[in-house]
């Protein structure tokens, strides 16, 4: 079968199980595995297991079910709840503080976990119904914990960093320490969101909120856990100690004998839920993971790459001008698609053009994080927004979509800083 013909029906496979509603997974995973048949007939058969096996086994990829390990120990121990009472009593004399306290305490959750839902689940949940009893804005309150949410792309150990590193042989660990001061703009640029929400609008939230010093100071305490968390992450990934890899498996076990000695909920019985929780994560990356690689050996063998690679490079747009418009291409592609998928998918095709315009890859892998952290909160298919009317069933789906729009902007202008002060990313490297 010729190259033109398996790329059609290919293609013509994809459309269709996307249309019918196919999971992303096996849309990528059947498309795949069709192409590869079609071109290498009865072969394929033994070239597929070998290509899935070939992508699974990889020691990078480890530190992904480590920190879900991680995340799942800090969720038992309700690690989120003190997280966000300590932002709250500390951030009480801003305006609209508990909106400020979501946003810091999802920086904390994403430092702690890297996971999206993580801090969505932990924060999210007891944030917006706090803030809708408090009579906050609907708009103001999803808005807020739905856009910061998504710093977990960003803030280290970031699954989207681990996954971006893999796929384009860039340092993992370097990553991680570029994405420190990006993520925490983005916190700052959400946090001055809101500020300015409330001064345009002052019935949007309530004013600031009482809290003594030994409340705070008490708040504080609790959180010591979750601060040597974050210590034993960057630390020793900064210092070239551990392995990002290494590093994730030094937290698991600092979070599982925090969990069992200092705040003696670890039994049997919370083990084995914070395993069966961390092995269906696992498992959905994982597949995945799989599916993509066989989309992406197909996509190989028609030498996609490499034809993309020629045509971007051929452009009279510079590198910047290019990137600027594979950035926008992620944002787009996040609104629809799962941002793993999207990653998996894109990265393998452009990484030579990539390679051969000079980019600073760790620098783009910041750019894409962030883009892609915008795309899953972009209506009208946004994951975040989702999950959120599916915690809080009684807000209205319009203020859910318009609450996010002024946070969006925020971010976009942290992406332009980013790309005219590349520096902002690559300093502490």
């Amino acid at each position: 079968m010729t190259q033109l013909f398996a790329t059609i029906l290919v293609l013509g496979f994809m459309v269709l199980f996307i249309i019918i509603g196919v999971p992303i997974f096996v849309s990528l995973g059947l498309s795949g595995a069709i192409g590869l048949i079609a071109l290498r007939g009865s072969a394929a058969l033994t070239l597929i297991p070998m290509n899935i096996i070939g992508h699974l086994n990889n020691f990078t990829l480890l530190s992904v079910p480590l920190f879900i390990f991680m995340a799942e120990a800090i969720m038992a121990i309700g690690l989120a709840k003190d997280i966000f009472t300590a932002a709250q009593k500390w951030l009480n004399k801003l305006p609209a503080p508990l909106a400020i306290a979501s946003i810091g305490a999802c920086t904390m959750m994403g430092a702690l976990s890297g996971s999206m839902s993580a801090s969505i689940g932990g924060i999210g949940s007891m944030a917006i119904p706090e803030m809708l009893d408090r009579k906050y804005s609907p708009r103001l309150a999803v808005g807020s914990v739905a856009c910061a949410s998504g710093l977990a792309f960003i803030i280290p150990p970031s699954q989207g960093f681990i996954l971006y590193g893999w796929l384009t042989d860039t340092s993992v660990g370097k990553l991680f320490i570029a994405g420190i001061i990006p993520g925490l703009l983005l916190a700052f640029a959400l946090a001055t969101t809101v500020f300015i929400m409330v001064r345009i609008k002052p019935d949007s939230a309530p004013g600031k909120e009482e809290a003594t010093w030994e409340e705070r100071w008490s708040s504080l305490a609790k959180i010591w856990p979750a601060v040597v968390l974050v210590g034993a992450v960057m630390v020793t990934i900064y210092t070239g100690v551990c392995t990002p890899t290494e590093a994730a498996g030094v937290a698991s076990f600092v979070a599982l004998v925090i969990a069992g000695v200092y705040y003696r909920k670890l039994n049997f019985k919370t083990l084995k839920q914070i395993c069966m929780r961390t092995a269906r994560s696992t498992c959905t990356l994982g597949i995945l993971v799989a599916s993509a690689s066989l989309f992406g050996n197909f996509l190989a063998l028609i030498g996609l790459p490499q034809k993309v690679s020629a045509a971007i490079t051929g452009l009279d747009m510079g590198a910047m001008g290019v990137c600027a418009v594979i950035c926008f291409m992620f944002f787009v592609a996040g609104v629809f698609f799962d941002g793993m998928a999207v990653m998996m998918i894109v990265l393998p095709i452009l990484k030579p053009a990539l390679y051969a315009l000079n980019v600073n890859m760790v620098w783009f892998g910041v750019l894409v994080s962030i883009m892609m952290a915008i795309g899953v909160i972009s209506p009208p298919f946004a994951v975040n927004l989702f999950m959120i009317k599916g915690m809080v069933p009684q807000l209205e789906t319009k203020d859910i979509f318009l609450g996010v729009i002024p946070y969006m902007i925020a971010m976009l202008v942290v992406v332009v800083l980013l790309f005219i002060f590349p520096g902002l990313c690559t300093c502490l490297i």
